[in-house]
């Protein structure tokens, strides 16, 4: 089978991409704004790996699907504050780029899976698939028009699809989160946390995400839904520190850049439903995330070493 992904050089695409062409029955095409990352170098080593260099919003997408059973649409300006920096840009890519995607899909029958966010909900306290929607947050609501793009070209072109809302995700590629900034602490034992101690998030291993994509893109349960994705339980920063301080073996000072405690905790019982269930409890997912740096050139990555 070939998968096409945009947005290969994440953390996500990534992950993703490397775990298909390991399973030795996948071809990937994979397109990259930048094709100098890391993620990509080693990518490109691997047989199987197709590169792609372009624009999602502004490229055709033709090329990238040829010959694809299934795209798996990842490239996204992925953060509030780099959205507010380059609106313009944040809904060509994340809403034009989307819907250029989605009509391309379902003019050639093929299958589409959408890495959209949880910060499309209004409120972040345990919101399930039918919460209400966010009205400010501009990343999410960039997320929101692809999704509602995706639905409607659905319809036109029968595109079979399903669209996952992930919660905070991690993994080896990583460029933020409390967990990037954390590691960074391996080599000078301090770190900076943009969130206060009190915060909770639920994390979900990059690794768990790139399984739930490959459910997602082969279950027919799948298509046509939305579901929520992460481990269905929060975890505080303060408990957090605990954590990577035991897994790096070192105590780490920590500053609090802004003190005010923030929550992501979303309801996950249709992705149970479904079937899915993640493999990865935070401890074992650094232990993993430390050895596929490692494997793949990644280990002298903050984000990564140990």
């Amino acid at each position: 089978m070939r998968a096409a992904i945009t947005g290969v050089s994440s953390m996500l695409g990534f992950n993703l991409a490397r775990k298909l062409l390991h399973e030795g029955s996948w071809e990937v095409n994979g397109l990259t704004r930048d094709p100098r990352v890391r993620t990509v170098s080693h990518l490109r080593r691997l047989p199987g790996f197709h590169l792609h260099t372009g624009d999602v919003a502004r490229s055709s997408v033709d090329e990238l699907l040829k010959g694809a059973d299934v795209v798996f649409h990842l490239a996204a300006i992925s953060s509030e504050r780099l959205c507010r920096l380059r609106p313009e840009a944040a809904y060509a890519i994340n809403a034009g780029g989307t819907a250029l995607v989605a009509e391309r899909a379902g003019k050639k029958g093929i299958r589409m899976v959408f890495s959209s966010s949880c910060a499309v909900y209004a409120d972040s306290f345990y919101p399930d698939e039918g919460s209400p929607l966010t009205r400010r947050n501009l990343y999410g609501l960039t997320k929101l028009a692809g999704e509602r793009a995706i639905a409607v070209i659905g319809q036109q072109h029968k595109l079979a699809y399903a669209v996952v809302r992930f919660t905070r995700l991690f993994g080896a590629g990583m460029t933020r989160n409390p967990i990037f900034d954390l590691m960074k602490a391996e080599n000078g034992g301090r770190a900076t946390l943009y969130e206060g101690l009190e915060s909770c998030y639920d994390f979900l291993y990059a690794g768990d995400a790139a399984d739930l994509l490959l459910d997602a893109a082969l279950n027919e349960t799948w298509h046509g839904r939305t579901v929520n994705a992460g481990n269905g339980e929060g975890m505080m920063l303060k408990d957090l520190v605990a954590v990577v301080e035991h897994h790096l073996g070192k105590s780490i000072d920590i500053t609090v850049a802004q003190p005010q405690a923030r929550f992501d905790v979303p309801r996950v019982d249709l992705m149970k439903a479904l079937g899915f269930m993640p493999r990865y409890g935070l401890a074992n997912a650094l232990i993993d995330m430390q050895t596929v740096a490692e494997e793949c050139g990644l280990s002298n990555s903050p984000a990564c070493s140990h």
